[in-house]
């Protein structure tokens, strides 16, 4: 039986990523969802997008860091990103402009930040 694993911020740091799906024990068939903020300040954004881009079964949301370069917002942590991403800094910034804002199966609603209120109590329930 396949699974829903949401991880997030990994900010570009790809070295800690396999770690951390070994302690999740994420199989083959499992759906793996990232809640944003795949770039950052680490040393291999282009590592961390191009494991989400080619993994299969695999959701990206949205994220503040995403959406500021697609939104052309520099801070020194996009620079850092632009730089270390190279040549294919406009192909994945046209790649982030794709992302959804939320992912949503029968389980799970996932975004990189709040939601409005009422939206949040219709998931609770409350």
């Amino acid at each position: 039986m396949s699974r829903t694993v949401i991880i997030g911020d990994i900010h570009g740091c790809f070295d800690v990523l396999p770690e951390l799906l070994e302690k999740v024990g994420l199989r083959p068939d499992d759906l793996l969802v990232s809640v944003g903020d795949l770039v950052g300040r680490g040393p291999a954004p282009g590592e961390v997008v191009t494991f989400f881009r080619e993994r299969p079964n695999a959701v990206v949301v949205m994220g503040s860091h995403e959406r500021e370069h697609v939104r052309g917002i520099f801070s020194y942590a996009q620079e850092i990103t632009r730089l270390r991403l190279g040549e294919s800094y406009a192909e994945t910034v046209e790649w982030m402009r794709t992302l959804p804002y939320y992912f949503e199966n029968e389980h799970v609603r996932v975004v990189h930040a709040a939601m409005v209120r009422s939206a949040v109590r219709g998931v609770h329930g409350r």
